[in-house]
Parts: structure tokens; C-alpha cells; sequence
């Protein structure tokens, strides 16, 4: 008896040993397959789980084979029952499975846990958007008259291969009714019955262009930044929320009853077509057909709107498609349709490879509001806008009423000019009403008061917190809000060999009461450049570029010249070390613009980035002063990305004349601080003090380095104060690009 109760006693504790180190080995391995997914390096955590992994499948296997031995070979001389056989066998097969665990962890889930980590995932995802493109094929002949346009190319699958090529495709048609059959219509009715519910609008994701056979498909690849956006979510991301909002010319189609949809984007898909890569066979049309209402693999996300009418109108009509992220535009497109009672002669899509595109944008924080201008089809076409409200979440929609060409030649001919004569405060306000009026048209023809939603925002954000008072609080004065809410605005380049810039500060907003008030002076401003530094994490700036008249000038550069603090150049050379200025322009020791045309002219690329600062005359893509002139074509140095430029001339951001700063954006200047009109000389050189005072204020403080858009913003503030009244003028500045960049504040030795 004593025998048997050490056997039962030794078989219950080996049993309790062998099934918590089971439960924990089959517990770790499950932790390896989570791991495997984590948004860090998992290689040094891989190994330290398999090892433990190791040691309780040693501890496993020795106690089953104890537990075998003691059910099995230990019954004849313990005289336990028979049901004892049954146990010992199934725990001797359960130890043989246990010994090929290994295998299964080796083979198995080592393959998985091996999966690339986020920095091979992004390496592979920046390799991708730096290989070339598939080539388009020729878009076909415009179809002749009385023939309905010919559909695009054949559909092509754009096979993602093992080396992580990205290349997604933005697939967009119309249907009949509301129920999607992957077929499109090709011609729309210029008037429906009542009874009709309207077509809908369907836009897709793809990894493929999509069967063209049948016509009516529109296809696009996005620009570059919304692949940037999906290539770089964390790894722990599983999908991404965008927004598709849906604008149509309002000369064809009705107001939509629902203009904005959700858009989510299956990254999981996307990680997994890169990592092993995918082929589709047959059309994919047929794909989408037979696996509806669900999305076959390389579909990564899809909108649909609906009800969308036609008004009557014959003739090509356009709808516009924006795409949002984060509060902000990533992309747009227009599609044009041939809307006609009888056969149709419009031209046909083309196909546009937009890979290498690039979209201003800056990937900060959330603003608080955003405004998008793009134009729908080409230059005879409708300019139209998106507000976004972050508070509400509200998007408003609306067509400028203008084509793109007459757009821009109202700013460039009518209000910049009037702007550059405007001499009391009365006349600017006008023009700044006028300004408000181009972006916001009182009535469109869809009904909308484009305007009054902007008017609200800003209101809400220009009244002082409230108090303890039965009165409405007062309105903040000129920069008086240490805390202003952040605007982002976005035009897509109406004109497309130069950056389209307006002057948002000088846009002039009726606050009721006969009050108008500038939004330069209560927001602050965020107008990106066509190439901006969304990837990049760079240190403050601490190399400066000045250059500055000489004292042998014609009077209104010498003006601008003796209302520059000296303090700027001399005192910072002291604190300084001798590197601090790359090149400085004095009267003593250089030739004014000249010598810096030499040294902007070489073709030798910068080690690092720099703050450059020129004061000059500008006119027509040309920078001068009495000793000679800078050609924008001319310029041929390679900035360190991100460079800043403060071009401290007379409309050197002006419409049509901004040949400078696309020359500097295009060679790694990210941030560029210019003029919307001409600017008074005594004004100019106040502004080169206030900035650099504003620095100076902030190395007393003990500060390490100050945001290019603070420095900015305290600049206009400090000219504001200046007893010369310059009030609105000082709206003429406008910062363009990255403002969260930081200069270096130099250190007292």
C-alpha cells in the first residue's frame, strides 16, 4: 500500500508539471505570433521567448515521460486500476506529439515571426516609391463624331512582387441606381424622372487598373504624398480612415445630398501584397463581380456616393473627388462625364501617372480649420473649395463660379494691383472684401452660401473666452490672441508652371456690425509649398546666408538699408562662432547682390542646411539692386534639406511672379517668408530688425531655438507696433511651406 501511494502521489505531481508546462509553452508560443506584429524590432525578444520556449518543452517531455512510465511499465507492482492503461497511452501519444513541437516551432511560426519589422517594412516602402513607375500605355484617339467616346486601355494588373512595390490606382465610375454591378455607364441622361433615385459615384483603391473592355472606368494614380501617408502607419495600424468628398460642377449636376464619405484603407491587405506579393488571374472586373458585396484582395478600400442628378445641361460636366487625411487635403482628382440625350462626341479620361507628383502638404498637428481650392478639369473649367471646421467636423462644398483661367486673372489683374495702390484703411478693406468674395461667391449656382460657414469659424475663434458676464466678450485686437488657431489652406496649382499663392492675411472677413477684420492678424496661417519636409525630422538651423544692400544705393534700397538694426549682423558675429555666417553682405566688404548672384549661381550642393536672407529690388523672377541683378533661372546651388529663404523684396509671392521661390523649393529650400505685393522700404528693413530681434528675445529667454512661424509671427507683431503705422501693410509677409522648422539661437561665448 505504501508503494502504491508514493506512485499515485509522484503520478498526480507529475501531471500537475506536465500540464503547466503545456499550458505555458503553447501560451509563449501565441505570445511569438502577437509579437511578431509589434511596431518595434522584435529579433532580441524573438530570441529570448524561444529560448523559454525551449526550457518548458524540456520540462514537458521529461514529465510525460515520467507520467508514461509510472501508467504503463509501473502497474503491475503499484496495482493501479486499468483505466490506467488507457491514460498511459494517451499520454505516451501526447508526449511523441509534444517531441515534434520543435519542428512545428522552427518551420512554423519561426517563418512568421520573421516577418519584416517596421524599419525593413519602411526601407522596402521607400525603395518602392523610388522605383519607376509602369509605363502608361498611349491613350487611344478621341472618338469621332457621332460615336461614344472609347474606353481607356485594357486593364492592366500592376503585379506586386516580393521587393515591396507599391503602385496603388484610384479606379472611379458611374452606375445606374444605388446597388453596384461593376458596370459603368458611359453617358448620362441630361434630365431624370422623379422617380429615378440617380446615379452613384463609386471610387476605389486598387493594386490594378481595372477591366476597360466595358469603358467607363477613370483611372488615376494618387500623388505622391497619400502613398507616403499609408507607407508609414505603424505596423500595430490595421486600417486608415480617410475622407472622400465629393464635388460636381454645378452647371450639370445637382447639389449632392451627402458630399462627404468615409474611406477606410485595408493596410493589412496592402502590408501583405508587399511582403509576398500577389497575381491576378483573368479580368478583374469578373473578381469584383463574383465576390460582391465583399472586396477581393486588391481592393484596399473603397466610398460610394449616392443620388447624385443631373440638371438639364448637356455637355461634358466634372466631378471633383478630394481626398482627406488628419484634417487636411492628400490628394484630388476630377472626373469628367459625358452628360447627353443622344450620342456622345466628349473626349475621353487618360490615364495620368501621378507617382511622382508631388502635393503641398505639411504633415504636422491637425489644424483647426483647413480650406482646398483645386480646379475641375482643365483651365476653362470650374475652380472649387472645401472648408473643413475641426470643432464641427463639418465639411462645406462649393464651385467658385469661376473657370480656373478667370480665376487667377481676377487675382493677378484686378486685386493684387488694386491691393499694391490701396493707401487708408478704407481701401483695404475693400480690397480685402473683394478677396473674400473671389474665394467665397455670395450664391453659387448650387444654392450655397459658400462663405457663411467660414464666417462662423473665424467669428468663434476672433471673440475674446468667455467671462462671468451677461455680455458677449469683445474681439481680440491685431496679434493680441497669444494662442490663435492654425488655418491650413491648400491651393492645387491653377497655374501649373508656378506656385499659385494668394494672400490669406489680407483676406478681409465681415464680422457683422459693419466690421471687417483681416484673418492675418487673428490666425495663423499654414500655406505649403510643393515640396515639403513631411518625412524629415531635421535639427535647428544654425548656418545663415545674409545679404544685404550697400550704402552706395539708389534711395529706396538705402532707406530699407538704414532702418536694419546693425545689431543683427555685428552683435550676432559676437555671440557667434566665426562659422555662424556662412556669407554676409556689408557694405565694407562686398558688392551688394552681386556677390551673392556668384554665390547662389554655383552649382556646388551645401553640407547643411542654412537660413538665407536677402534685401533687394524684385521684379519678374529677377532679384537687383545698383550692382547688378539674380536671375531665378540662373540659380543653380543645391540647398541642404530644409533650407529657409526670406525674400525681402517687393511681390516676390506675388501671382505670376513667383519664379524664385519655385527655383529654391525645387532645390531644397522648404521654407520661403515673401511678399504678396510691393512693400515700403522703410518697412523692409524694419522687418529684417523685428526678426532679428525676435531671435535675440528669445536667446534672453534661454531658449535653444525658435520655430521659424513664432520668429514669423512675433516679426509682424513687432512691425505692427512700429510708430510708422503700418497696420494691415504688415500682412503683406507671407510664410510659406514648413513653419515648425526652428532656427538655432546663437550662444553668448
Amino acid at each position: 500500500m505504501e508503494v502504491l501511494r508514493e506512485a499515485r502521489k509522484s503520478f498526480w505531481k507529475t501531471l500537475r508539471i506536465a500540464i503547466i508546462s503545456i499550458i505555458a509553452t503553447i501560451a509563449t508560443v501565441l505570445v511569438i505570433l502577437n509579437v511578431t506584429y509589434l511596431d518595434e524590432e522584435p529579433e532580441l525578444l524573438h530570441k529570448l521567448l524561444f529560448g523559454f520556449v525551449f526550457i518548458l518543452w524540456v520540462v514537458a517531455v521529461v514529465q510525460l515521460i515520467r507520467l508514461s512510465w509510472i501508467l504503463l511499465f509501473a502497474r503491475s507492482k503499484t496495482e493501479f486500476p486499468i483505466w490506467s492503461m488507457i491514460v498511459g497511452a494517451a499520454t505516451a501519444l501526447l508526449t511523441l506529439a509534444f517531441i515534434i513541437l520543435p519542428i512545428f516551432i522552427l518551420f512554423g511560426v519561426g517563418q512568421l515571426s520573421y516577418s519584416p519589422s517596421r524599419e525593413q517594412y519602411q526601407k522596402n516602402a521607400k525603395e518602392a516609391a523610388r522605383a519607376p513607375a509602369p509605363e502608361a500605355k498611349p491613350a487611344p484617339p478621341e472618338a469621332p463624331a457621332g460615336e461614344a467616346p472609347v474606353a481607356i486601355e485594357k486593364g492592366i494588373v500592376i503585379e506586386t512582387k516580393s521587393e515591396n512595390q507599391f503602385s496603388p490606382i484610384w479606379n472611379v465610375w458611374v452606375e445606374d441606381g444605388s446597388d453596384v454591378q461593376y458596370k459603368p455607364v458611359t453617358k448620362l441622361k441630361p434630365e431624370l424622372a422623379e422617380t429615378e433615385p440617380g446615379y452613384s459615384l463609386y471610387v476605389h483603391l486598387s493594386n490594378c487598373r481595372y477591366e476597360i473592355d466595358k469603358r467607363g472606368f477613370f483611372i488615376q494614380s494618387p500623388r505622391e504624398e497619400l502613398r507616403k501617408i499609408i507607407q508609414e502607419q505603424p505596423l500595430t495600424t490595421k486600417t486608415l480612415m480617410l475622407k472622400a468628398i465629393m464635388i460636381p460642377d454645378s452647371d450639370y449636376f445637382e447639389p449632392p445630398a451627402k458630399p462627404v464619405e468615409d474611406l477606410e484603407i485595408d493596410l493589412d491587405k496592402i502590408r501583405e501584397q508587399m511582403r509576398s506579393g500577389s497575381k491576378l488571374e483573368g479580368d478583374p472586373v469578373d473578381k469584383l463581380i463574383k465576390e460582391k458585396p465583399l472586396l477581393p484582395f486588391f481592393v484596399f478600400g473603397g466610398a460610394r456616393f449616392t443620388g447624385i442628378k443631373t440638371r438639364g445641361k448637356e455637355g461634358t460636366g466634372h466631378i471633383g473627388v478630394a481626398i482627406w487625411h488628419n484634417g487636411k487635403p492628400v490628394d484630388d482628382f476630377s472626373v469628367p462625364f459625358c452628360i447627353s440625350s443622344s450620342e456622345c462626341v466628349g473626349y475621353t479620361p487618360k490615364y495620368t501617372n501621378r507617382e511622382k507628383e508631388s502635393l503641398p502638404m505639411n504633415l504636422s498637428s491637425s489644424p483647426d480649420a483647413a480650406l482646398h481650392f483645386f480646379g475641375l478639369g482643365s483651365g476653362k473649367d470650374k475652380v472649387v473649395g472645401v472648408f473643413w471646421n475641426r470643432k464641427t467636423d463639418k465639411f462645406t462644398i462649393w464651385d467658385t463660379g469661376r473657370s480656373q483661367d478667370g480665376f487667377y486673372d481676377q487675382l493677378e489683374k484686378d486685386i493684387i494691383p488694386k491691393l499694391n495702390k490701396s493707401d487708408t484703411p478704407q481701401k483695404w478693406k475693400s480690397n480685402g472684401s473683394a478677396l473674400f468674395n473671389l474665394l467665397f461667391p455670395n450664391r453659387t449656382n448650387g444654392g450655397v452660401d459658400s462663405g457663411s460657414e467660414f464666417k462662423e469659424y473665424f467669428k468663434e475663434h476672433l471673440r475674446k473666452p468667455q467671462i462671468a458676464s451677461d455680455k458677449e466678450p469683445p474681439f481680440f485686437k491685431p496679434f493680441e490672441n497669444d494662442n490663435p488657431p492654425l488655418l491650413f489652406v491648400r491651393f492645387t496649382e491653377l497655374k501649373a508652371d508656378l506656385p499659385f499663392i494668394i494672400p490669406i492675411g489680407l483676406v478681409a472677413v465681415d464680422v457683422g456690425d459693419g466690421k471687417k477684420e483681416f484673418i492675418g492678424f487673428h490666425q495663423k496661417i499654414e500655406a505649403p509649398l510643393a515640396n515639403d519636409t513631411a518625412t524629415l525630422k531635421p535639427e535647428c538651423i544654425k548656418r545663415w546666408v545674409v545679404s544685404l544692400p550697400t550704402k552706395d544705393q539708389e534711395e529706396k534700397l538705402k532707406t530699407a538699408y538704414e532702418n536694419v538694426d546693425p545689431s543683427f549682423v555685428t552683435k550676432w558675429k559676437t555671440y557667434a562662432s566665426k562659422e555662424f555666417f556662412d556669407r554676409i553682405s556689408q557694405p565694407e566688404q562686398e558688392s551688394g547682390i552681386t556677390s551673392f548672384g556668384v554665390w547662389i549661381e554655383n552649382e556646388e550642393e551645401d553640407k547643411e542646411p542654412a537660413a538665407i536672407i536677402v534685401m533687394s529690388h524684385h521684379e519678374k523672377g529677377a532679384l537687383s539692386d545698383s550692382s547688378g541683378e539674380v536671375l531665378a533661372l540662373n540659380v543653380k546651388r543645391r540647398f541642404s534639406q530644409p533650407s529657409i529663404a526670406i525674400l525681402n523684396g517687393c511681390g516676390t509671392g506675388e501671382p505670376g511672379t513667383t519664379e524664385f521661390i519655385k527655383e529654391l523649393n525645387d532645390r531644397g529650400v522648404m521654407t520661403v517668408i515673401a511678399t504678396s505685393t510691393s512693400v515700403e522700404s522703410p518697412m523692409a528693413g524694419h522687418f529684417v530688425t523685428c526678426f532679428g530681434q525676435e531671435i535675440e528675445a528669445a536667446r534672453k529667454r534661454g531658449q535653444k531655438e525658435i520655430a521659424v512661424s513664432d520668429a514669423f509671427t512675433g516679426t509682424l507683431k513687432c512691425l505692427h507696433k512700429k510708430p510708422n503705422k503700418y497696420d494691415m501693410k504688415v500682412l503683406k509677409y507671407s510664410l510659406l511651406g514648413d513653419g515648425n522648422l526652428c532656427l538655432c539661437i546663437p550662444e553668448v561665448p
